[in-house]
């Protein structure tokens, strides 16, 4: 996991401290499951599939993970 931080201009005009930072997180596996299948980044060309998350989206899902984990 590669965390990414970003300063963009998120609004317009002549305020003054107009940035606000914006937090995202790379993950990187080297499969992913599509329908039941195994799908493997070398089979396609790649090193490892990669999108990015938020840390509330990365949050929730290791909650999730959690919960399913405990039954």
């Amino acid at each position: 996991m590669i965390n990414v931080s970003l300063s963009l201009p998120l609004c317009k005009g002549f305020k003054q401290n107009c940035r606000k930072e914006l937090i995202i997180m790379l993950i990187c596996r080297a499969y992913i499951t599509v329908k039941g299948r195994r799908i493997y980044a070398k089979d396609v060309g790649k090193k490892a599939f990669c999108w990015e998350v938020t840390p509330e989206e990365h949050k929730e899902y290791l909650e999730k993970k959690k919960k399913k984990n405990k039954k």
